[in-house]
């Protein structure tokens, strides 16, 4: 039986990982540098420090979903992958474009993982459609 599982995708998911804690950290200590150099109102501060754990937490099961669905060729986790996917996206895109104070450097760091959501999604779909085909 041929091997379908997508080394592209593994890549990229194992480097994303890696990204996604480095993610938190960086903008973590951005979040509270602008909440001390910045004329935040202090609720919007603490939603958005939540909404970054959270963003964080979605990113890592939806990796987590990706791995295990191209490692073990089963369409199911990949499916729930590609499905949470555009939610991560929305995610990243607030704090790329909406959140209460953006930076340069939130952009540069957004922008980094919406290139891994789109690699990792377009490449998702191209596994989940060779998966598809083994599982007619």
């Amino acid at each position: 039986m041929p091997q379908h599982s997508s080394l592209p995708l593994q890549i990229a998911i194992y480097f994303n990982q890696i990204f996604a804690i480095v993610y938190l950290v960086v903008a973590l200590g951005f979040q509270i540098y602008k909440g001390y150099r910045l004329p935040y109102p202090s609720s919007v501060l603490g939603l958005e420090i939540f909404g970054l754990f959270a963003l964080t937490g979605l990113e890592l099961a939806r990796l987590s979903f990706g791995s295990r669905g191209n490692k073990t060729e089963e369409p199911i986790p990949l499916m729930v992958f590609l499905g949470m996917t555009p939610v991560a996206m929305c995610g990243f895109l607030f704090y790329f474009l909406w959140q209460a104070y953006v930076l340069i450097f939130d952009v540069a760091l957004n922008s980094v993982m919406l290139a891994f959501l789109a690699v990792e999604f377009f490449v998702g779909i191209w596994e989940a459609s060779i998966l598809n085909q083994q599982y007619r």
